[in-house]
């Protein structure tokens, strides 16, 4: 019994320590290590996507007509302004010629209008009185009783005018009946001191003055409405011609013609999409980066573009937009960004094609390297083991510095020297294997 005890005090003593020593020795893993180096490093932000061209435009005509030649295909190469496609023009010509006539008409009229007003004014000149007199009081009453009768007869015109719905006719009727009206107010309550014996004389002359005057107001009067008549012509032409323009499709920009979409012949209405113009001069890349990235980007940073269709080519860019507005996708908030995209002459871009833009956030050369995954501890605290005997693997724990870092690698500002050899963390420690039995354990 005495030996029993002993025998099981002796396993449950030794057999901790035969395991122990087992796992720290014999099973464990081969450790893995990486060189301090000197080199580059680039903190970025990426942003994905696919590349577009702005500059893109469905060509349309703002008249409508039969579409009478196409000069482009697909695959066209165009300059500004030339001529893509025309319409049957031959209705809008008629209208630009008969428009031509209407304008001469008007100017003849003003021509004749502008005749009668020169006679008018010069009769004024040659009635007017060029001397003083001696004047008596004299109430004009053969004025008066003149202008009330033009008046009369200018309302007469107008009902006249407003009966047959000659409206603007009748307005300018009654606008004469008010300024007769208002010269005879006026003969009626002036009086003028002139010689007794002269006053017939007197009263004929003035009776002649303002018959003169009355016709050359009416001539005026003419004449401006003559004066308006040709502007509005002038006006309707410059429309016609401009509606005939339209019937000349050219290109707005250079470029390349995309798509045809309609053939010779077909009728076309306004805004009907003839082609599709894309200047591929002008390229720029939609992509979303992650609402922790956006606000590390602003506009006019630059940007280097990377194309999946073109592996290890690298374009310039710069960004030109970050969006105010979130797009949410599975649940993850992204932010859009458009950058611009200098095109190389070695590299045929096309839209749609997917593309990133890496936008650099800042940049160190000479540094000293070395992997994160050596890296242990936080904060502050952070520290390397670092291989002192390759021939018995002994190493040294040291205090480190470190800077700014990408996905590999990381900044050793001080407790490194160039050369020198560390090792990586373990992720998971060594396993040994053990099976329990009866009376004891076993080890393997």
């Amino acid at each position: 019994m005495k030996r029993f005890l002993l025998v099981a005090v002796v396993v449950i003593i030794v057999g901790p320590l035969l395991l122990s020593s087992c796992t720290a020795g014999g099973s464990s893993q081969p450790r893995q290590t990486t060189t301090v180096r000197v080199g580059d490093l680039v903190s970025s932000v990426v942003a994905t996507g696919s590349l577009s061209f702005p500059q893109t435009r469905d060509l349309t005509f703002s008249v409508s007509n039969t579409l009478k030649e196409l000069k482009v295909d697909e695959g066209a190469v165009v300059k500004k302004g030339q001529v893509i496609a025309t319409l049957d023009d031959q209705s809008y010509r008629d209208d630009v010629t008969a428009k031509e006539l209407a304008l001469k008409q008007q100017e003849y009229a003003l021509q004749t209008a502008a005749l009668d007003l020169r006679r008018s004014q010069e009769q004024l000149e040659e009635i007017a009185p060029r001397t003083s007199t001696t004047y008596t009081y004299y109430t004009d009453i053969p004025t008066v009783q003149q202008n009330v009768s033009l008046a009369i007869g200018s309302i007469r015109d107008a009902l006249e005018n407003l009966a047959a719905g000659k409206t603007q006719e009748a307005k300018w009727a009654l606008d004469d009946a008010i300024k007769y009206l208002n010269l005879a107010y006026s003969a009626s309550s002036t009086s003028q001191f002139i010689p007794i014996e002269r006053q017939k004389a007197v009263s004929d002359t003035i009776v002649t003055l303002r018959q003169y005057t009355y016709q050359a107001e009416k001539n005026q009067s003419a004449y401006d409405r003559a004066v308006a008549a040709r502007d509005a012509a002038r006006l309707a032409l410059d429309q016609a011609r401009k509606q005939l323009d339209k019937t000349v499709l050219t290109a707005p920009f250079d470029g390349i013609i995309s798509a045809v979409n309609v053939k010779e012949g077909a009728n076309v209405g306004v805004n009907t999409a003839i082609c599709r113009l894309v200047d591929p001069t002008q390229v720029q890349m939609k992509g979303l980066v992650d609402e922790g990235d956006v606000g590390k980007l602003k506009v006019g940073q630059e940007a280097v573009i990377t194309l999946d269709a073109v592996p290890g080519v690298e374009l310039k860019g710069k960004l030109t937009f970050i969006s105010p507005v979130a797009t949410i996708q599975s649940g993850i908030v992204y932010y859009q960004v458009i950058a611009s995209v200098e095109p190389s002459g070695n590299v045929v871009l096309r839209d749609g094609m997917t593309a990133s833009a890496s936008v650099v956030l800042e940049k160190r050369t000479g540094v000293l390297l070395v992997s994160r995954r050596a890296i242990s501890g936080t904060g502050r605290e952070r520290y390397v083991d670092v291989i002192v005997d390759e021939a018995t693997g002994r190493t040294e724990r040291r205090t480190v510095t470190t800077g700014m870092s990408d996905d590999d690698n990381i900044e050793v500002k001080s407790g490194l020297k160039a050369g020198e050899k560390v090792l990586i963390a373990q992720v998971a420690g060594s396993r040994t294997t053990a099976q329990t039995g009866m009376g004891g354990m076993v080890i393997r």
